[in-house]
């Protein structure tokens, strides 16, 4: 199951930084969704994320059996988080999005790679040092502020998308609880041939 929302906002921003980070905070390992979700056998895995090139904010459950209590669980533990962030954890999820920055340069390969996206996004040569050093600098407070309502839209059904793989047999019980959602029968999802004949 994944939500989504436009999210136009590029890391450079003051928006950018804030829900990256605040999005490492809600989706760490051992943080507290993920022990809420997986921890207590809801879903196989839960975590928000920001895709800068389709200009995306989205959430996701993933492998959940129980996907009604998994998204309700998700729900409040963001809600409550939003309230109350922890610093600890806050300040383990700045080493842990630096540390990913830090390991997509970590070989040659990987550096050319990040070189060769870093140009498709017209970023300066420096942009990733100077935003870990965002990163370590963000207050808690201010990234809570910037980032809570984008974090709110994605549990708001005026103003996210929604994509949910089920069973046949869980559709009715996901028809009941997502009340207005389209079915769509994945044969249905095919693409048709288009080829040109001459």
């Amino acid at each position: 199951m994944e939500w989504c929302i436009r999210f136009k906002y590029q890391l450079d921003s003051e928006e950018g930084l804030a829900v990256q980070l605040i999005a490492q905070y809600l989706s760490q390992v051992e943080g507290t969704l993920y022990k809420a979700i997986r921890g207590n056998g809801l879903a196989y895995g839960v975590n928000i994320e920001i895709n800068v090139d389709d200009q995306l904010l989205s959430f996701s459950i993933h492998q959940s059996a129980q996907l009604e209590q998994a998204y309700e669980e998700a729900k409040r533990v963001v809600l409550k988080e939003l309230e109350h962030v922890d610093e600890i954890e806050f300040e383990a999820a700045k080493r842990s999005l630096v540390s990913v920055i830090v390991q997509s340069e970590d070989t040659v390969i990987n550096a050319a790679h990040q070189a060769v996206f870093n140009e498709f996004r017209e970023l300066p040569p420096q942009f990733w040092r100077k935003y870990s050093e965002r990163i370590w600098n963000a207050s808690m407070k201010e990234v809570v502020e910037c980032s809570r309502n984008f974090i709110l839209d994605l549990f708001d059904d005026r103003k996210c998308y929604r994509a949910i793989a089920v069973p046949h047999g869980k559709l009715k019980d996901i028809e009941k609880y997502f009340v207005g959602i389209e079915v769509v029968c994945s044969s249905d999802l095919h693409i048709k041939d288009t080829s040109i004949t001459c």
